[in-house]
């Protein structure tokens, strides 16, 4: 059997190392934190035992690569699908309630869209008019392009996006229209659409992060003889003649495998490579590509604060609310638990846990006066500095594939070239990409191999002839 080794226990190392494991090879995953997940992750209130996660515990339902990754472990009995429930937006003290009852696809969008009771009749309109150039357009867009300025091309004024394009953009990306690229906004929504009932349909996970992750991914990965190793740190790739010869880890010795695959942030990447490596033009490109922060607030209530599951707003003090205590389920289920989650939104990063708590308690006031009079009976603060990946105009380029000049070495993560923005599905499916790679060059090698062997086989030297004799 062959080895591989993973580095990074995040959502596209797991995924490379479940799709490895798939194709029979003996796969250690190596993670320098004492959980998987990375940025998804997540804690135990210690109070209640309710799942406090750091990345929004939902995503898009009509995600391909995330559902076929929890199928294949066997994880759909953990998450929800939230089709028949409908996707709150806020914007200036009012509320625009998406349907998600509407057959899939186009039609099932449109109609969604045309009963969003927030905007104006003409905004619905043309609201409507850029679902259908979303779905059904396809001339190229360039990259430098961004999302805001592809939107106004195609004629959607500054009010519908701010209502709508900018909260939708939030939940499918993690960025806002400016900051992203026109072609992979389009790419994530044009798959959003096509595949979710109504505009977008969301899913969320039960539990927390961490348990759907360790209970039924993990255990994937043991059960095929793989093993994970955690609060292991990978201090160098040893490289020799363009070839990973082992990983020097950190109190454990040297890592060797027939593969790697590095599942890890570019700055950990050019870490952990040989200064030669580093400087190479493959490995450099990727200097430029930058993350946001995310600020995740966790307040418990004395009862039920948040009418529905889950709102987005994008305002500049907005973000993504969920009432975790519906969505939750077990013993630590608290319908007082509310976690709001801030990216992108600016100086954020920079408040104190107090002055968090207080602004996500004036915005949930301003959506939900009922808040006002709830008592807040604790709170939990969790911020991450470098969690959404920034797939900003222009970033294509810095963004590598998941072969390198190294022999045996691939890479996976949000920030490799996808033709996705990055986010839990870009993730999962970097591992599957840097997977099918791997397998695809070691079943070739082996097969040119055979033919090799095959051929010194069977090419034998002819036998010498034997010399005549003189008669006579």
């Amino acid at each position: 059997m062959q080895t591989a080794a993973v580095v990074g226990g995040g959502l596209s190392g797991l995924a490379a190392a479940i799709s490895l494991a798939d194709h029979g090879y003996q796969v250690t995953l190596v993670e320098r934190e004492s959980s998987l997940g990375g940025r998804l992750s997540s804690l135990s209130d210690p109070r209640t035992g309710a799942p406090i996660d750091r990345w929004p515990p939902f995503w898009v339902d009509g995600g391909r690569e995330l559902g076929r990754l929890l199928e294949k472990a066997g994880g759909r009995d953990l998450v929800e699908s939230a089709d028949s429930a409908d996707l709150s937006l806020l914007s200036r003290s009012r509320i625009g309630v998406l349907k998600q009852r509407w057959p899939r696809g186009v039609l099932g969008n449109v109609l969604s869209v045309s009963r969003l009771s927030s905007v104006t009749w003409p905004d619905r309109l043309r609201a409507v008019a850029g679902v259908i150039a979303l779905c059904c357009g396809r001339r190229a867009i360039p990259d430098s392009l961004s999302f805001y300025r592809h939107l106004r091309q195609i004629g959607q004024g500054n009010r519908i996006i701010g209502s709508f394009w900018n909260p939708l953009c939030l939940l499918t990306t993690g960025l806002l229209v400016e900051d992203i690229s026109a072609p992979l906004a389009v790419a994530r929504f044009r798959s959003a659409f096509e595949q979710s009932a109504g505009t977008i349909g969301v899913a969320h996970s039960r539990v927390g992060l961490s348990r759907l992750l360790e209970s039924r991914i993990a255990g994937f990965i043991r059960a095929r003889e793989g093993r994970l190793s955690v609060s292991r740190t990978v201090q160098r790739v040893l490289i020799v003649d363009g070839e990973v010869r082992g990983l020097e880890i950190q109190d454990a010795g040297v890592l060797r495998a027939d593969a790697y695959v590095l599942a890890v942030p570019p700055r950990d990447l050019l870490s952990m490579l040989p200064e030669q490596w580093a400087g190479h033009p493959h490995f450099a490109a990727v200097r430029p590509l930058g993350y946001r922060p995310l600020t995740a607030v966790h307040l418990f209530f004395d009862r039920q604060v948040l009418p529905w599951k889950l709102a987005i707003s994008a305002e500049p003090e907005g973000g993504l609310l969920t009432a975790r205590g519906l969505t939750a389920s077990g013993s630590g289920a608290n319908p007082g638990h509310v976690a709001a989650f801030f990216p992108n939104s600016p100086g954020t990063f920079d408040l104190t846990r107090e002055e968090l708590v207080e602004r996500t308690r004036r915005f949930l006031v301003d959506f939900v006066p009922g808040a006002r009079d709830a008592r807040l009976r604790h709170s939990l603060v969790i911020s991450h500095e470098h969690a959404v990946f920034l797939a900003s105009p222009g970033s294509q380029r810095a963004r590598l594939g998941c072969e390198t000049p190294v022999k045996n070495l691939w890479l996976a993560g949000s920030w490799t070239d996808t033709g996705l923005p990055g986010g839990l599905e870009g993730s999962a499916k970097s591992g599957r990409l840097a997977a099918e790679s791997l397998d695809l060059s070691f079943r070739h090698g082996a097969k040119l191999a055979c033919c090799l062997r095959t051929c010194r086989t069977s090419v034998r030297p002819s036998p010498r002839p034997t010399p005549l004799r003189p008669t006579g």
